[in-house]
């Protein structure tokens, strides 16, 4: 009868630890093709909760032709060619700066009591909504930018073109645009 038992216990362990072993043997076999799959991919889609950079650049381009014509002409945001050329992911991030300083300016006129630092990314979208000074459409897009933004600079490789970069920058300077024209109503200038 002990026999038995041991037996027994020897096979549930063996069969229980087969699978997870056999997992762990064949990773290691095949690492580095699993390692240069991972590295060609740009972002997890994780119950299509998440884009990489291009598919969220397309899906914010897509969106903005929908938008109405700015009523004042768009004045084009300023970022060296050398940069957009060599660094275009650091281009997208510039451009989103420069809307960041827009946003910082408005709020200053908006809140004039709230320091500039307890205003982050989401208190000023609340600011802005609240006070009704930018069109929600825009808002909306710069909402998206911010996420476009985000995937460039969280993305392991995000790979962004010289072309996306230039698309990028087009759409942030419409809503810096939209934010200038905003401060310069309740300014009166």
């Amino acid at each position: 009868m002990e026999e038995i038992g041991w037996r027994l216990f020897v096979e549930r362990i063996v069969s229980g630890l087969a699978w997870p072993v056999a997992v762990v043997i064949v990773a290691m076999v095949f690492r580095r093709e699993v390692e240069n799959l991972l590295k060609r991919l740009r972002a997890f889609k994780i119950s299509g909760a998440e884009l990489g950079f291009s598919e969220l650049l397309d899906e914010v381009s897509r969106e903005a032709a929908t938008l109405a014509a700015p009523s004042t002409p768009v004045s084009k945001i300023t970022i060296d060619e050398q940069t957009i050329a060599k660094h275009p992911h650091f281009a997208v991030i510039e451009a989103w700066r420069s809307v960041e300083s827009e946003v910082a300016q408005l709020l200053q006129l908006l809140a004039p009591d709230i320091s500039r630092h307890q205003v982050n990314g989401f208190r000023s979208f609340q600011l802005l909504r609240k006070t009704e000074a930018v069109d929600p459409e825009i808002l909306s897009l710069m909402e998206d930018l911010r996420r476009v933004r985000n995937a460039a600079v969280h993305d392991s490789e995000p790979e962004v073109t010289i072309g996306q970069a230039i698309e990028y920058i087009s759409l942030a300077s419409r809503v810096e645009q939209a934010l200038r024209d905003a401060r310069r109503r309740i300014t009166g200038t």
